[in-house]
C-alpha cells in the first residue's frame, strides 16, 4: 500500500513538472498583458537578415532588430530585407482580451521612408487573440532608416516603430 502511494505521487509530480515544462517553453509563464495606456517600443536583440546563402537578403548587410509595443494588444515587428523591389516586415498581433477581427492591416499600417509613405500591398489577415505574418511594402529600394505606423488598435491608437 505505501509503495503504491509513493508511485501516484511520484506520477503527480512528474505529471506536475512536465506542465510546468510546457507553459515554460510556449510562453505562457511570464508574458501578461500589460494595463498601460502608453506604448512601450523597445528594441530587442539584433536578429540577422536571413534568405541568401551569405546570411543577409537584399542590397545591404542590415540587420535589423525586433520593435515591440505592449498594452492589450502586443504588436511585434521584425524586419527582414529586401528583394525585387518589396521589403519584407514580419508582424505578430497577440492579446488574451480582444478578437481581432475587425482589424485590417492593410488600412492601418504603414511605412514612412525617404519621406515618403508607404502602404503594404500584402498583409496576413488578423483574426482571433494570435497572429503572425508578413507585411510587403513596394519601397522600390531598401530602406535605410524607417518608421513603421500601426494605427487603430486597442489602448493605443498610434504605435510608432523605428529603426536608425
Amino acid at each position: 500500500m505505501k509503495k503504491q502511494v509513493e508511485n501516484i505521487l511520484l506520477i503527480v509530480v512528474l505529471i506536475a513538472a512536465l506542465a510546468g515544462l510546457v507553459f515554460g517553453l510556449t510562453g505562457f509563464i511570464g508574458k501578461g498583458d500589460s494595463e498601460s495606456n502608453t506604448a512601450s517600443v523597445n528594441a530587442a536583440a539584433a536578429s540577422p537578415l536571413t534568405g541568401n546563402a551569405g546570411g543577409t537578403s537584399g542590397s545591404g548587410a542590415q540587420s535589423y532588430g525586433t520593435k515591440t509595443s505592449e498594452s492589450s494588444v502586443t504588436v511585434d515587428l521584425t524586419p527582414k530585407g529586401f528583394s525585387d523591389g518589396k521589403f519584407y516586415v514580419d508582424i505578430g498581433v497577440n492579446t488574451h482580451t480582444v478578437d481581432l477581427s475587425g482589424y485590417d492591416l492593410k488600412k492601418t499600417a504603414t511605412l514612412e521612408s525617404g519621406g515618403k509613405v508607404f502602404s503594404p500591398v500584402s498583409v496576413p489577415q488578423i483574426s482571433g487573440h494570435h497572429n503572425s505574418g508578413t507585411l510587403v511594402f513596394e519601397t522600390g529600394a531598401e530602406p535605410k532608416s524607417f518608421k513603421m505606423v500601426v494605427k487603430g488598435l486597442p489602448d493605443i491608437q498610434e504605435r510608432v516603430f523605428q529603426w536608425n
